[in-house]
């Protein structure tokens, strides 16, 4: 499972409130503008062939100490000879890493490559070290259990344009998992997967991806179905259908987005690598993306994105889903919401790469803050 990057960014500890409630050409010039700006530009390298930011980051937890770490959003400039000209798909690689003072390790990397001929390779690989909870399967039960998380995951797609706009070609996920220090009785023998495990999922993807900018859509549609077979310790079929749709209202300045998900596992998988409903991109009120798993999982979210001035945008949010154990599940049965406000820190000058700040509500009291780069869809 991949895990939101949660730290701060130390620039946010030298910005003041930002004013929500004005807009006026003055903004463009004031304070927060400038300040955000020189912050920003400091820690940016920009060339003729790529844009290289460094960010320190900080958090903090009981669990695992204080962390330092350091983030690095890089994109790649893109080249106007080939066929993406209707379309802006600049190369992004995002690395992080952070350790704590308690041993605990992430290490985060996010890379989204188009080559010159239209190739999409995506990779996602973490290593994570860390205290986590088991909250059961389905439903979160009372009574969790606390154990120590050793994750390495590496997945992605290598992509063929057929056309444009159309991609086919190979999907991958690779993970392996061991537990430690397992303290309590609800994660045991009788779930699989509960100790280690090894799989690799090999499958075929296929993308229709009209997005008129891949960082930050105003417009467009994206399409993604993938269907794999997961073998080595555990064997079983998953499946993911993901339906995005992006429109302006007036200008680009305010932006609608609406996503589809849904996504399945057969019997027979780890509970790591079971489908999960919260985390930084899916329902934004499930802090723990563990809380909510199972088999299937699907929800519908929509967000209002709006411009404010210079670097800054807010966002409104809201969405609803469910998990299921089963095709025979009901599936609006005890359904999920969440609803919540966002604040977006554009990281370049010139590309629309934003650090999101996400706060949600939902049922059940969940409650939940994100921080972390890429918009949720």
């Amino acid at each position: 499972m991949i895990y939101p990057i949660r730290n701060f960014l130390f620039i946010l500890l030298f910005l003041p409130p930002v004013a929500f409630g004005q807009e006026t050409d003055s903004l463009e010039e004031n304070s927060i503008s400038k300040l955000a700006t020189t912050i920003l530009d400091f820690v940016t390298l920009e060339t003729k062939t790529f844009t290289i930011s460094l960010f320190p980051t900080l958090d903090f937890n009981q669990r695992a100490g204080l962390s330092l770490g350091v983030l690095t959003p890089i994109v790649l400039k893109e080249e106007k000879k080939d066929i993406r000209n209707k379309y802006y798909r600049p190369t992004t690689i995002i690395p992080a890493f952070s350790y704590s003072t308690k041993n605990q390790l992430l290490f985060d990397y996010d890379m989204l490559l188009f080559t010159n001929n239209g190739w999409l390779i995506v990779n996602r690989m973490q290593i994570f070290d860390f205290p986590d909870t088991f909250f059961g399967i389905g439903e979160p039960q009372s009574e969790t259990t606390q154990y120590d998380h050793f994750n390495f995951t590496s997945l992605g797609e290598v992509l063929f344009p057929i056309k444009d706009v159309f991609f086919l070609g190979l999907f991958y996920d690779f993970t392996y998992n061991r537990n430690s220090n397992i303290d309590g009785q609800t994660l045991n023998e009788s779930i699989t997967g509960f100790d280690k495990g090894t799989t690799l999922g090999l499958g075929v993807e296929f993308r229709w991806d009209q997005r008129d900018n891949i960082l930050y859509p105003t417009e467009g549609h994206f399409w993604k179905a993938n269907a794999r077979y997961y073998f080595f310790d555990f064997n079983y079929w998953a499946a993911t259908v993901d339906l995005r749709s992006f429109f302006k209202i007036r200008n680009d300045k305010n932006i609608i987005g609406v996503q589809f998900l849904w996504d399945i596992r057969t019997d027979g998988v780890p509970y790591y690598k079971l489908a999960v409903l919260g985390g930084s991109k899916r329902l934004r009120s499930i802090g723990n993306s563990n809380k909510y798993i199972n088999n299937q999982i699907y929800f519908l979210q929509g967000e209002y994105r709006r411009k404010l001035f210079h670097r800054f945008a807010a966002v409104a949010f809201t969405g609803f889903g469910n998990h299921l154990s089963g095709f025979e599940g009901k599936a609006f049965n005890d359904i999920q919401y969440t609803y919540g406000l966002g604040l977006r820190i554009q990281l370049l000058q010139d590309d629309p790469l934003n650090f999101r700040i996400d706060f949600g509500l939902g049922n059940n009291s969940e409650s939940a803050f994100f921080f972390t780069v890429r918009e949720a869809f």
